[in-house]
């Protein structure tokens, strides 16, 4: 099984995040699923919800469907293309 790098999957989530603004924000569920209970870095994997066990906060976009970790947003947001 096939399995990207963190640079590959930085390189493609950039083309699906060209040209969105990510915002800096606490966690919460999408707009269309509240019942949602955690989302993961769209880049290393890392849980981010409102446990106390995960990162309480991230970039996302606004609907809150992708999320990248704080540490993951510094180091790939040149690959990404986004600010």
């Amino acid at each position: 099984m096939f399995t990207p790098t963190k640079k590959e999957s930085a390189k493609s989530l950039g083309q699906e995040l060209k040209g969105k603004k990510l915002k800096l924000e606490k966690w919460r569920p999408p707009k269309d699923n509240l019942n949602w209970d955690h989302d993961h870095c769209e880049i290393c994997g890392k849980e981010i919800s409102n446990s106390n066990h995960a990162e309480n906060e991230g970039y996302t976009d606004k609907d809150y469907f992708y999320w990248i970790c704080k540490s993951c947003f510094k180091k790939y947001k040149k690959e990404l293309g986004i600010s």
